[in-house]
C-alpha cells in the first residue's frame, strides 16, 4: 500500500519533518503496511508501541513514527495537560479515502485527554481523511491572562482540514473565560460529527467559522453549568449556553437528529448566522429536538446588507421544540427562501411559535413557506409575519396561543386552524389517535414525527429510539460525565415521553429492519 509520510508534532513549535520541508508531497511516498500503534499513560517510549503489552508513552513518539492509514490506539487512562503524555496535534497530513488516520479510544471512552485552559486537548490543521473515535476530551477554567478570549481552552480544535470524522466522543468544559466552544470547526468541509455528547459549556458546544458541507448527526447538547461570574459573556450571563450548534456560517451543512437540552432561558438548538466570507446557505436542519430551550430555539439570522449576509434557502423538517422558555420557538430574520415544514413548537413562557420578520439586512429580497406546522401554548402570537412579502402558509395550526397570528387575517396563508390538537404527553410525534393525523398537505401529518433516522439529508425507515426502552443512540457511559440523571443523553428519552406516560410508540413503529440510505456524493460520509 502507497501512503504519505505523517507530519506530526505534540506542540505547534516543534519542526516539522525533513520531507515536508524540501521535497514535495509526490516524492513524500513510502511503501509501509498499515500499522496499529498503542499508547498508554503508564508506557514507555523506549517500548516498540505496537502492542497493548509494550505502548509508546508520549504522543510526540507515536504521532512521529505514524503513516496515512495507520491507526493510534489509546489505551484506558488520563492523557494530556498534567500527565508526561503531552496532547496530541495533527498537522499538515492529507491522507485519502482509502489511507484514512484513525486516532481512537482502544476502549470506547476509556480514554480522557485534558488541556489546562491554555490551548487545546487535541487539534488538527491542515489535514485531510482523519478519523477520531471513541475519545474523551476538555479543557477547564483557566484565568491566566493569556489570549483565551478566541483560540486556548478548547477541548476540540479543527483549522483548515478536510474529510474529518468525529464519532463517539464525549467533549465538556471550555475555558469560560474566554470566547470558546467544545468543537471549533474552523474553515472546515466535508465533516462528520456523529453520536458524539457535549456537556458544561457557556458558548457553543459545536461552531463552524466558516463550513463547507457539514453533517452533525445524532449528538446531544446540555450546557449544565453555563456561564461564569467574571468569565466571558453568553446571551444569558451565567443561565446556560448559547447554543447546541452554531453554523456561523456554512453552506451546504446538515443537522439531523441533534437533541437540544436547556434550562430556563437559554440555549438555541441550532443558530444560523450569515457573516459573510461563506454563503450561509443549503443548510438543513432534520428531525431534531429543542427541550427546555431559550433565545430563539432555531435562529436563522443575517448580520449585514447583500446576498452574502443574508440566509439562504434554509429547510427545517420534522423539528420539534418543546417546552420553550423564550422569545420565539423558530425566528427567521432577514431570509430569502427558507422553508418551515412538519415542525412542532410547544411553548412553556414563549412569546411566539414562528417569527418571521425583517430588518433592512440581506438584499431585502425575503421569503419564506410554512407548512403543515403547529404550534401550541404561547404566550403572544402562534405565528408572526412582519414585513415579509412573499411568504405563504398551508396546513397551520395555531392552538392555545393568545393571538393565532399576525396579522389578523393573514391573507396568504391556506387552511390555518386552531383546533385542539390532543397530543396528549406526544410531541416528539403525532399520536395515531390525533386529529393532526394526515391532516396536512398531501394526506402528511400537520406537526412533527421524530421517529427515524435521518442519514446524509435523506428519512430513512431505520428507527431513531430504541423500540424496547425508548432510548436514544449512545455510547458508553463516563462517571461523572454523562451518567448524571436528569442532565444526560442516556435518559432524555424519559423526559421526552418516548413509549411512556401514555405515548407508546405508533403501532407501525420499527427500529431495524433495512440498511441506511447508501452515501451518493462527497458531502456524504
Amino acid at each position: 500500500m502507497s501512503k504519505h509520510r505523517l507530519r506530526f508534532s505534540a506542540s505547534p513549535f516543534m519542526m516539522v519533518s525533513i520531507c515536508g520541508l524540501f521535497f514535495s508531497l509526490a516524492l513524500c511516498v513510502e511503501d509501509v503496511t498499515a500499522t496499529n500503534y498503542y499508547i498508554s499513560p503508564t508506557g514507555k517510549d523506549s517500548n516498540t508501541g505496537i502492542s497493548t503489552g509494550s505502548p509508546w508513552l508520549t504522543f510526540t513518539k507515536a504521532l512521529a513514527a505514524m503513516r496515512c492509514g495507520d491507526t493510534l490506539n489509546l489505551m484506558d487512562g488520563m492523557y494530556g495537560d498534567g500527565t508526561s503524555t503531552g496532547k496530541p496535534y495533527v498537522r499538515n497530513m492529507t491522507c485519502t479515502s482509502s489511507t484514512v488516520l484513525m486516532i481512537r479510544s482502544l476502549n470506547q471512552r476509556k480514554a480522557w485527554i485534558k488541556d489546562a485552559g491554555k490551548g487545546r486537548a487535541m487539534q488538527v490543521y491542515n489535514s485531510g481523511y482523519i478519523t477520531m473515535d471513541g475519545i474523551v476530551m476538555s479543557s477547564r477554567d483557566n484565568n491566566y491572562g493569556g489570549s483565551a478570549y478566541e483560540q486556548e481552552g478548547i477541548p476540540l480544535y479543527v483549522y483548515a482540514s478536510h474529510h474529518i470524522v468525529i464519532k463517539n466522543v464525549v467533549l465538556s468544559n471550555p475555558n469560560r473565560y474566554g470566547n470558546l466552544h467544545l468543537l471549533q470547526l474552523t474553515s472546515v468541509s466535508d465533516v462528520l460529527v456523529e453520536d458524539s455528547e457535549f456537556y458544561n459549556f457557556h458558548r457553543h458546544a459545536i461552531t463552524t467559522k466558516p463550513g463547507t458541507r457539514v453533517i452533525i448527526r445524532r449528538v446531544y447538547c446540555n450546557p449544565r453549568i453555563g456561564g461564569l461570574a467574571g468569565g466571558y459573556p453568553n446571551a444569558n450571563g451565567t443561565n446556560g449556553g448559547d447554543a447546541c450548534i452554531a453554523l456561523y456560517p456554512c453552506q451546504n451543512c446538515i443537522v439531523e437528529n441533534a437533541i437540544a437540552e436547556g434550562s430556563p432561558k437559554s440555549l438555541h438548538l441550532v443558530e444560523l448566522n450569515a457573516s459573510g466570507g461563506t454563503p450561509l446557505a443549503g443548510n438543513k436542519i432534520l428531525g431534531s429536538i429543542g427541550y427546555k430551550t431559550g433565545h430563539n430555539a432555531v435562529y436563522i439570522n443575517s448580520r449585514g446588507t447583500g446576498l452574502m449576509m443574508m440566509p439562504q434557502n434554509t429547510t427545517l423538517e420534522n423539528v420539534v421544540i418543546y417546552n420553550h422558555r423564550a422569545s420565539s420557538a423558530i425566528r427567521n430574520s432577514d431570509a430569502k427562501n427558507t422553508v418551515v415544514k412538519n415542525v412542532t413548537l410547544v411553548g412553556a413562557g414563549s412569546e411566539r411559535g414562528i417569527t418571521t420578520d425583517q430588518r433592512g439586512y440581506g438584499d431585502r429580497a425575503y421569503s419564506t413557506t410554512i407548512q403543515n406546522a403547529l404550534s401550541i401554548n404561547h404566550t403572544n402570537y402562534g405565528v408572526s409575519i412582519s414585513g415579509v412579502s412573499a411568504w405563504n402558509g398551508n396546513e397551520v395550526n395555531s392552538f392555545n396561543n393568545r393571538y393565532v397570528a399576525f396579522p389578523i387575517p393573514p391573507a396568504k396563508w391556506t387552511n390555518l386552524t386552531t383546533s385542539n390538537p390532543a397530543l396528549g404527553a406526544c410531541t416528539v410525534w403525532i399520536p395515531d389517535g390525533s386529529p393532526m393525523k394526515r391532516a396536512g398537505v398531501g394526506g402528511a401529518d400537520v406537526g412533527a414525527n421524530v421517529l427515524y433516522r435521518y442519514q446524509n439529508g435523506v428519512l430513512t425507515n431505520v428507527g431513531l429510539w430504541n423500540k424496547t426502552t425508548g432510548a436514544f443512540p449512545r455510547g458508553a457511559l463516563v462517571p461523572g460525565l454523562n451518567n448524571i440523571a436528569g442532565q444526560s443523553l442516556y435518559d432524555v428519552h424519559i423526559r421526552l415521553n418516548i413509549n411512556r406516560n401514555g405515548c407508546s410508540f405508533p403501532a407501525s413503529y420499527k427500529n431495524s429492519a433495512t440498511a441506511l440510505v447508501a452515501p451518493t456524493s462527497a458531502t456524504s460520509f
